[in-house]
């Protein structure tokens, strides 16, 4: 995580660096007309643009986005889908597939309370003893 803070800090800086010598190229010689309220004001929403943007990836850290896919077709392996299945549209699944497609998007967000009514309707075995294990993490 060290080394993934530490590159977006250089890309933010970059960003930065781009921006304000672009500013620089396109406003330096208004700027010197004395139009630098217009030159502020566009490195204020440069600023503002670079909060944004850290805010967005702070999110995206704490959401684990980097693993979110290998996350999310772990816990459709355990309920048996396949990598096929995985790749394929919700509205073309049956209703007991969409059922586990539920189950899985509950399983994903972590909850801190999940309340289940009768959740191995639709499951296999397989899938029965894989959620066992998995809501006792």
């Amino acid at each position: 995580m060290v080394t993934a803070q530490v590159k977006k800090t250089q890309y933010v800086k970059l960003f930065s660096y781009v921006y304000i010598m672009l500013i620089h190229a396109c406003w330096g010689d208004f700027a010197e007309q004395k139009k630098k309220p217009l030159l502020h004001k566009t490195l204020r929403c440069i600023s503002e643009s670079q909060e944004r943007l850290m805010d967005i990836y702070e999110r995206l850290e704490e959401m684990d986005a980097d693993v979110a896919e290998a996350r999310a077709g772990y816990i459709l392996h355990g309920l048996g889908f396949t990598k096929e299945m995985q790749n394929t549209a919700a509205k073309n699944f049956s209703g007991g597939w969409r059922m586990r497609i539920s189950l899985a998007r509950a399983l994903y967000i972590k909850p801190s309370l999940l309340l289940l009514d009768e959740p191995t309707n639709h499951l296999d075995l397989d899938a029965c003893v894989w959620l066992e294990e998995e809501l006792k993490t």
